[in-house]
């Protein structure tokens, strides 16, 4: 193409009205700005990182005192860290990491809808759905269904995520107290929240409820993860209808629970050299209902 045409459609590639060839100019950025080392901050650091704060604002060192830096960085552990941008072995740049997130401050400060305000997609589609009933029903509207609490916080978190962060033992068992201390971290909305006050033991229950042929876990009690998670499985793949049919039925023979009960306790205190009430298969009878104790 000439450059006469090139000149009438204005292009990029003409050449300037003096007859001048274009030109592309570039710049490196390492021309420009420096190389940034990027490391993990200390104490020493104090001194340069206070110089760039002060000259953006002396309102911080104002506000958090004189050496706030160097006890945010002293101040750094697992869940806290604090990394540092440095140019020729002195630091011109701060960054603070935390894993330790409030959700609510974020969700008030920015527009998180988007992201599903940063929370489980299974519990954000009920907040959502919530939301929908609230305008349409007004306040009476409730995000669960009654005696749908504790599924609901259970499908809002990642059992297998907190199972995963227990340490195990050789065989795989996880500690039954460390269980339980993890489960009372949990956080839930507050309607979720007041009704659960007591998540961790609503859980330890539901897990010996499903074993209930074994012991209730003491503190040094050892279980595998898997079990803990078929136990959640089971209790979410139950709604309240068909809890509620359950229960109908347990209470339809109670009768017979009773009288297994006190067979049991009977046993119990009987000596060691006592005949035995009942064998085994007549109590499993009994409550199988195939006939009377």
């Amino acid at each position: 193409m000439e450059s006469e045409e090139l000149m009438a459609m204005n292009h990029w590639a003409a050449p300037s009205l003096e007859g001048h060839p274009p030109m592309v100019l570039c710049c490196n950025r390492s021309q420009v700005i420096a190389p940034l080392g990027i490391r993990i901050a200390r104490v020493e650091d104090h001194d340069n990182l206070a110089a760039v704060f002060d000259a953006q604002s002396e309102v911080v060192t104002a506000v958090y005192g004189d050496f706030f830096i160097a006890e945010l960085v002293e101040a750094q552990n697992e869940e806290n860290r604090a990394l540092v941008a440095e140019v020729d072995g002195r630091a011109v740049g701060l960054m603070c990491l935390t894993s330790d997130v409030d959700i609510n401050v974020l969700a008030q400060c920015f527009q998180l809808d988007p992201y599903d305000n940063l929370l489980k997609a299974p519990y954000m589609k009920r907040v959502r759905a919530h939301a929908r009933a609230v305008l349409e029903d007004g306040e009476q509207a409730s995000l669960c269904s009654r005696g749908d609490f504790l599924q609901v916080a259970l499908g809002s978190m990642d059992m297998g995520a907190l199972l995963d962060s227990i340490p195990q033992m050789e065989d795989g068992r996880i500690n039954a107290v460390q269980l339980h201390g993890a489960l009372q971290m949990q956080e839930f909305a507050d309607e979720v929240g007041e009704v659960l006050q007591e998540f961790e033991k609503s859980i330890m229950m539901l897990f010996w409820q499903v074993n209930f042929l074994e012991p209730m876990l003491q503190e040094n009690s050892l279980l595998f993860p898997q079990k803990v998670n078929e136990c959640v499985q089971l209790f979410q793949s139950l709604d309240i209808n068909e809890r509620k049919k359950i229960a109908g039925e347990v209470l339809g023979k109670w009768t017979e629970v009773q009288d297994i009960l006190k067979l049991t306790k009977e046993a119990i205190a009987a000596p060691e050299d006592a005949e035995p009430l009942e064998d085994d298969a007549s109590l499993a009878c009994c409550w199988l209902g195939l006939r009377k104790p």
